[in-house]
């Protein structure tokens, strides 16, 4: 009788143990702070707490985490009012880590048609939504869909080599915007001089296109390069994506984030279509072997512990059960 007794308190303990950590949802220390989003501008992070993600007619709103499974993260946010009726909004950020101070993510949920089309879950305050309901996109996520994150605090230091696919003398052959030809001849793009930058000579025509941007990220998807630059004249980020054939590397840009299945050659409305060539018969280039590192930004996709679980479940719990495991025997033996 004492011993069933015993395991009872043994079993209580150890899923009390287990219930604690399940239940937490933390983010990692690297992500406190103030950041810059290539789609939502200022955000910050506490521990437990993002603010500045907009929610559709809502404006800017606080959001809590409430649970996380590897990279991804729950977030509900504060109850806000509308129509004299309270809504919560729910959202799912894939969290990808570069550096410490450099994060590229994806807004994990499918587009609401109801919402503009927004990657939020908008209910009744008294209605409760599971993670699974919210992190609903399917993976792998549409090439180029990232955002990226940007540490404020090293946003005017945080640029990277260019690309090999852009890295070279060229002249611009052809600017295009929604299918009209947006400059005459005689512009270039040189990514030599500099190899962190972009530089484009637009004297002669005044397309949206910043004179010089800074290549932040880039990763590469079915042989197309998506980059992501920013412009300190107008403190904008912007998408690039290239791909290339023989000594033409075909390019598009647009401001904020890529668009949906942007591509060299495909581009949302108020993009731009560029055709590139290299000059000197295709020999002025500077493209190199660029070995891994961490000036590289290669993406990393490890996951963070789930509210610090992993941590817990290897430092505390294996040693908890071998006390509790210990503390029966020595009652068994009364």
């Amino acid at each position: 009788m004492e011993i069933a007794i015993y395991q009872l308190i043994f079993t209580a303990l150890l899923v009390s143990t287990f219930t604690d950590v399940s239940g937490n949802c933390i983010f990692p220390d690297y992500l406190r702070g103030h950041w810059i989003s290539s789609s939502l501008g200022e955000v910050s992070f506490n521990s437990t707490y993002l603010d500045g993600i907009t929610a559709f007619t809502f404006g800017k709103l606080t959001f809590q985490c409430e649970d996380n499974n590897g990279t991804k993260y729950f977030l509900k946010s504060e109850t806000t009012t509308f129509a004299n009726t309270k809504f919560t909004a729910y959202v799912c950020l894939d969290l990808r880590k570069v550096t410490e101070d450099k994060i590229y993510y994806y807004r994990a949920t499918t587009k609401d048609k109801s919402f503009d089309n927004e990657r939020i879950i908008v209910t009744s305050s008294t209605v409760n939504v599971s993670m699974e309901e919210v992190c609903n996109e399917p993976e792998p996520y549409n090439p180029g869909s990232y955002s990226l994150l940007i540490r404020s605090e090293v946003l005017n230091t945080s640029e990277i080599t260019c690309p090999n696919i852009v890295r070279g003398e060229y002249e611009v052959t052809n600017i295009t915007k929604d299918g009209t030809q947006e400059c005459p001849s005689g512009i270039s793009l040189d990514v030599c001089s500099v190899k962190t930058h972009l530089y484009f000579n637009i004297s002669s025509c005044s397309p949206d296109i910043p004179s010089a941007t800074r290549c932040m990220f880039a990763t590469e998807t079915d042989n197309v390069t998506y980059l992501t630059v920013y412009s300190d004249t107008d403190n904008k980020f912007r998408c690039v994506a290239a791909s290339e054939e023989g000594n033409t590397v075909f390019l598009s840009q647009k401001e904020g984030d890529c668009s949906e299945n942007q591509n060299g050659t495909s581009v949302a409305p108020l993009g731009y279509l560029m055709e590139l060539m290299l000059i000197n018969n295709g020999t002025a280039h500077c493209r190199e072997v660029v070995t891994e590192g961490p000036n590289n930004d290669k993406p990393t996709t490890t996951a963070p512990p789930k509210g610090g679980a992993e941590a817990i479940s290897t430092k505390w719990v294996i040693p908890m059960i071998a006390v509790l495991t210990t503390f029966l025997q020595f009652f068994a033996s009364l």
